[in-house]
């Protein structure tokens, strides 16, 4: 039961990175201030932010997708789990979310850009790899 709260928790993560990277890009050339005047002012900071969040909350997601489905259905299972999980990023944490990042922009990015930064800190030593 954990499992699929992580799971979904991941995919949660994946959206917001998702969204906040499309608010973010759509404001590049829009004055702001604060902790958003430094995103706006560092953008290969903010992709490589939003990358490295993204790609942990995928992994995470379908690393524990795939081990409680095959605990579940047995070994083909992960052929299904892929289809599943690419048809849920696609829609609810691709498409939706960048979508409602364009269109919510200065919204999404008062509330996201301390989260976005407090991640930033956390995974610094691999951002800074990337």
């Amino acid at each position: 039961m954990i499992n699929i709260f992580i799971i979904f928790i991941g995919l949660l993560f994946a959206a917001f990175f998702a969204g906040t990277e499309t608010a973010f890009v759509s404001q590049l050339y829009v004055k702001s201030s604060g902790l958003s005047e430094w995103w706006r002012e560092h953008p290969e900071k903010l992709l490589a932010t939003t990358l490295v969040g993204t790609n942990v909350a995928y992994v995470t997601s379908t690393a524990l997708a795939t081990e409680f489905a095959m605990k579940k259905f047995g070994a083909f299972s992960e052929f299904y789990v892929t289809i599943l999980l690419s048809l849920i990023a696609l829609i609810f944490c691709e498409t939706l979310p960048k979508s409602f990042g364009l269109r919510f922009a200065p919204k999404w990015i008062k509330i996201a850009d301390k989260v976005l930064f407090a991640f930033h800190i956390l995974a610094f030593p691999v951002i800074i790899i990337v």
